[in-house]
């Protein structure tokens, strides 16, 4: 049983999570595939099922969360050439917040930003030394492609320069709930996507950095996971059955894949 696949910064190659079932126990092997050269590599076993894989922006070390039995949280590094491997422990009081997407690597690779109950960390990929960047709560923390920003949700979306160290909320939803994916930032890192539940139903919102948050999809649906294809073009599912193509505008909105049954 597999992860979904996460490509490498060059796209040369991808790493995945193989997850193996025995009796009462679950381990899991993070695994390295080189496109060209169907070239496949197990660079890590760990106990559990790691939460989310992220690459460095070089390409150098692929990191990982996880959650131990004791409900401990980890953040795993390894190096591609190996010589980095190593977990950095986050303790128990940040198992809710370590999700799925409460981590990322900094723009030159050697630190990693965590979002904690206390604020937002900074830590030390070699050392482990840990400094507070921001004392903002967030949730889905997501690194631009630009490496320039950093953004995350707290009742709304918040935008935290890295080099200016400047935070400042971008969209204000107080009363709705607000989700970051897998690939929020547009290629060009001028656009983030995001979804937000309204009068019960979960819709496609985008936020131009520095222009209008515009709502994408506007029918009785529940249309989720948005996912970009290029600086203009989203891919999402609609109410879990099916896969659908929109511009970041909202126009040109057509299924591309039928309905499940």
């Amino acid at each position: 049983i597999g992860s979904s696949i996460h490509f490498s910064p060059n796209g040369k190659e991808f790493a995945y999570v193989n997850i193996i079932f025995n009796q009462q126990t679950m381990t899991s092997q993070i695994i390295i595939e080189k496109i060209e050269k169907n070239d496949k590599n197990i660079i890590k076993t760990v106990a559990g099922s790691p939460l989310r894989i992220r690459w460095s922006p070089k390409g150098n070390i692929i990191g990982y969360s996880r959650v131990s039995k004791e409900r401990k949280v980890f953040i795993g590094l390894i190096s591609v050439n190996g010589d980095i491997d190593r977990e950095i422990s986050l303790g128990e009081s940040s198992v809710s917040y370590i999700s799925y997407g409460h981590w990322d690597f900094s723009p030159d690779g050697k630190s990693i930003y965590v979002a904690l109950k206390d604020g937002i960390w900074e830590i030390g990929v070699n050392n482990s030394v840990k400094k507070k960047i921001t004392d903002a709560m967030g949730d889905d923390l997501s690194r631009s492609f630009d490496n320039g920003e950093i953004v995350f949700t707290s009742y709304g979306l918040w935008l935290f320069d890295v080099n200016q160290r400047r935070l400042k909320k971008i969209v204000d939803h107080p009363d709705v709930t607000l989700c970051l994916w897998e690939r929020p930032w547009s290629p060009d890192s001028t656009k983030i996507c995001y979804e937000a539940k309204k009068n019960n139903y979960w819709h496609i919102f985008v936020k131009n950095i520095d222009g209008p948050d515009i709502q994408v999809t506007k029918e009785k649906n529940h249309d989720r996971f948005p996912y970009w294809l290029s600086n203009n073009e989203m891919i999402f599912i609609r109410d879990e059955t099916s896969i659908w193509l929109i511009n970041s505008d909202g126009t040109n909105p057509h299924q591309i894949f039928p309905k499940l049954q």
